[in-house]
């Protein structure tokens, strides 16, 4: 008997190594589906991820021109009825996002972290720490024991964020995130609050996606 799944879900993340919350997440996440009668296949970068192959990738992500082809033709073989983001800030082009809204599937984005909202996530104490608006003039504001390094890093970051940013907004169909008070970062950030979903980090709640 050929077995009839609720839906076929395609995962779309930076890194397969657990190498933080977010690999740690998916892995779970796939397993919770998968019990629950979903299809689910998860398109990363293959391979351990070191320190330096992070800050490779991070580096590409700013020219990663072949990315759209790559995701295009991973959907036209899995064919699935959700395309959802979740880290795509360290390997994933922008253009990848383009067009996808012209086909049958739903696209969904998760935001686990502050990586799209602040210089450095990990200098994130506070909400204070996020931009309250998007802007430059903002996001830099941010910054904390700024040098001339750290400085260039968080312009060439707001760049390609405003870039990752422009896509999500124009292409996601659902904004997903872990907790409430991401609600009105993500409308401060430019996101439709009708469009944006608190689903809890874990997750009972994901027999009802």
């Amino acid at each position: 008997m050929v077995k009839v799944y609720k839906k076929r879900i395609l995962i779309v993340t930076d890194f397969k190594s657990s190498i933080g919350g977010i690999e740690t997440y998916l892995d779970d996440l796939k397993k919770i589906l998968d019990q629950n009668d979903y299809k689910v296949q998860i398109i990363w970068v293959e391979g351990h991820i070191n320190f330096f192959k992070k800050i490779f990738y991070l580096i590409l992500s700013f020219f990663n021109f072949w990315a759209p082809t790559i995701l295009k033709k991973e959907i036209a073989i899995f064919r699935p009825d959700i395309v959802w983001f979740h880290s795509v800030s360290k390997y994933w082009w922008w253009k990848v996002f383009e067009g996808l809204d012209e086909f049958w599937w739903e696209v969904w984005a998760m935001y686990h972290d502050w990586t799209l909202f602040a210089p450095f996530a990990g200098e994130v104490y506070d909400l204070k720490d996020i931009p309250r608006i998007w802007s430059k003039q903002e996001f830099l504001s941010k910054l904390k024991r700024p040098n001339f390094f750290k400085k260039m890093y968080a312009q060439a970051k707001f760049w390609r964020n405003s870039k990752i940013r422009d896509a999500l907004l124009r292409w996601v169909d659902k904004h997903i995130v872990p907790s409430e008070f991401m609600v009105d970062v993500l409308s401060n950030w430019g996101a439709n609050p009708a469009r944006t979903y608190v689903l809890p980090h874990f997750a009972k709640n994901l027999k009802t996606v």
